[in-house]
């Protein structure tokens, strides 16, 4: 799930590495295809409102650079109810996930060479 132009760039560069068989660009007239990297716009996403499951959430740096709204509806959907969860991020004021309540990490790691605010969260 990304910003709508990125999620069209990941579709090109993934189908060049993968194959096109192997990459699904969900829009309203296609699902979730099982075993397939699916791509779908965080827009069209929070507009469906719909509840999926994923095993792993993975952000680097992505999630914290984007807007409350969008880490609001992470959080409310609990990262997907992932079990794995890596989230990269500068602990700066547009960070609302680092220090929520709703959500805490087992595991916070500095990551050094960029910086002091810069962390590994992982659960």
């Amino acid at each position: 799930m990304d910003l709508p132009e990125l999620s069209v760039l990941q579709y090109v560069y993934l189908s060049s590495i993968f194959g096109q068989n192997e990459v699904n660009f969900i829009t309203k007239n296609l699902e979730i295809e099982e075993g397939k990297i699916n791509l779908i716009s965080s827009d069209y996403f929070m507009s469906l409102d719909k509840e999926i499951k994923t095993d792993t959430f993975i952000s680097n740096w992505a999630l914290t650079e984007s807007g409350k709204d969008y880490q609001n509806y992470v959080l409310g959907k609990k990262f997907f109810s992932a079990e794995n969860i890596l989230v990269s991020c500068i602990d700066d004021k547009n960070n609302y996930i680092v220090n929520n309540e709703s959500c805490s990490f087992d595991y916070k790691e500095s990551i050094k060479v960029l910086g002091d605010k810069n962390f590994y969260l992982m659960k």
